[in-house]
């Protein structure tokens, strides 16, 4: 009788202990050469047995990391969004709920789901804390020193680097400093726009965006996003035919909340629709650094040949939310930027700029990253069994390829806020559907979670919990 070969009798060794849950989705499996060792056996038996598992599509292999365990869970795709009804211009009129949802966000009673910040336990926080107390140690003079308008010259300086690895080739002197992203999409907003013009944008839409939108008074005119590839750019250009638009804002890298990715050509796609109608995009890629891969996508500004693109981000998803420090790249319209910077004051206190400016020169940054990227996406294929254990089995969910949050879509007839409600109830936070579009009704079946903290035993039972309630939210229907 022919004896089963050594890898294979390793590999389905391994596949039981995969089933079994002895390694768990996203996981690492051991070394090439650790395993060979651990079981006395040739470097080629257990990379055989490796690209057998692999080819199964029971692990996948990363680029220079090793061999992860892949989830054994697949749920289907949100719907795109409806393109059959033309979207036309609204005004935003933000809803009690946000406030609600922004205040119990604050209460650490409550599992928290709703608000997308990034893990506590990521290797940042260290260092930045050090950073902090030497500069109030050795520089004082730091605490009483005016904010330079622009920024400090040591953090965009730092900046230059960082957005080298977005493809993003520019200097110093084009970077503006501010309190976050949204300031920054803020200070373009002022500088392109005036009250009652008309903004497109991706949708569904993070809701902090469109209450910004609703501050400066403008029109949002809500441009469907499919699920995986992004921004309809069919829909887009027959939209700015029809319609004045001052700007788009889009997010092209792990948007939030779908966390869809423009494929490149769609990017190039996109740029020529615009130069088309002379539109600028704002481009918000607060979540690009945050891709499962090991390199990151290239940022949709890299592509930008005719300034038309305007470059917002943050260290609030990467790093952390508390240091209150984003940038924009801005072109041609930097003057404008700058008047409306002074006007506003939105720059962050000096000690946030040199503390992040110092963390990027000696903290080691770029492996911090590296390992958010693990961690998030070992937490996203974790939240997957998770969710298949406890959630209706007809529920869709966004499948990111970066970020930490989810889009989770129940039958059309679902309500919610009404889930919301009944959650919090139970001591839990979502961010309901009607909060990411002008028009409510729109994404009320839906809800958006984030996975970004480790999966402790009580954040299952809060998922557990979620689970029985959207049970009975769906069979009352």
């Amino acid at each position: 009788m022919k004896q089963t070969p050594i890898y294979q009798q390793l590999a389905e060794q391994l596949a039981e202990q995969i089933k079994t849950g002895v390694y768990q989705a996203g996981q690492k499996l051991p070394s090439v050469r650790g395993l060979a060792k651990q079981m006395n056996i040739s470097i080629t038996s257990v990379m055989a047995a490796y690209n057998y598992l692999e080819a199964q599509e029971i692990i996948e292999a990363r680029y220079k990391s090793g061999f992860y365990v892949k989830p054994q869970v697949h749920f289907a795709a949100p719907q795109a969004g409806d393109n059959k009804i033309p979207p036309t211009p609204e005004s935003v009129t933000s809803s009690q709920l946000i406030i609600d949802l922004v205040a119990s966000a604050a209460d650490g009673k409550y599992h928290q789901f709703s608000v997308a910040n990034p893990a506590a336990d990521l290797p940042a926080n260290e260092p930045l804390r050090k950073s902090f107390a030497k500069l109030v140690r050795q520089r004082y003079s730091v605490m009483q020193r005016n904010t330079e308008l622009q920024g400090t010259i040591k953090l965009r300086q730092q900046l230059t680097r960082v957005l080298a690895d977005a493809g993003i080739m520019t200097t110093p002197d084009n970077i503006i400093i501010t309190t976050g992203c949204q300031s920054a999409m803020m200070l373009c907003l002022r500088a392109l726009a005036k009250p009652g013009d008309i903004i497109a944008i991706s949708s569904p839409a993070y809701y902090r965006i469109l209450q910004l939108l609703e501050a400066l008074d403008l029109k949002v005119l809500e441009i469907p996003s499919h699920p995986v590839t992004g921004i309809d750019l069919t829909v887009l250009d027959g939209m700015l035919s029809q319609w004045p638009v001052k700007a788009l804002i889009t997010c092209p890298n792990f948007a939030n909340p779908l966390g869809d990715s423009m494929p490149i050509e769609h990017q190039q796609q996109l740029l020529e629709i615009v130069t088309k109608y002379n539109t600028t995009i704002i481009e918000d890629d607060v979540f690009g650094e945050l891709g499962y891969q090991k390199e990151r996508p290239k940022a949709l500004k890299s592509l930008d040949k005719n300034g038309q693109v305007l470059y917002c981000s943050s260290a609030s998803k990467s790093i952390s939310p508390q240091l209150k420090t984003g940038w924009l790249v801005a072109d041609k319209h930097k003057q404008t930027i700058l008047y409306q910077q002074l006007l506003m004051g939105l720059a962050p206190p000096m000690i946030n700029q040199l503390s992040l400016a110092d963390y990027l020169t000696y903290g080691n940054y770029h492996q911090h990253l590296s390992q958010a990227r693990q961690r998030y996406q070992q937490r996203y294929y974790q939240a997957l069994t998770i969710l298949q254990d406890y959630f209706p089995t007809d529920i869709r969910l966004s499948s990111p390829k970066g970020g930490f949050v989810l889009w989770v879509e129940l039958p059309k007839s679902s309500d919610t806020t009404q889930l919301y409600f009944s959650a919090k109830e139970q001591g839990i936070l979502i961010a309901p559907g009607e909060l990411f579009s002008v028009s409510p009704e729109k994404y009320k079946h839906c809800f958006r979670i984030n996975f970004s903290q480790p999966w402790e035993q009580d954040r299952i039972e809060a998922i557990k919990k979620l689970g029985t309630l959207i049970k009975q939210l769906t069979t009352s229907i």
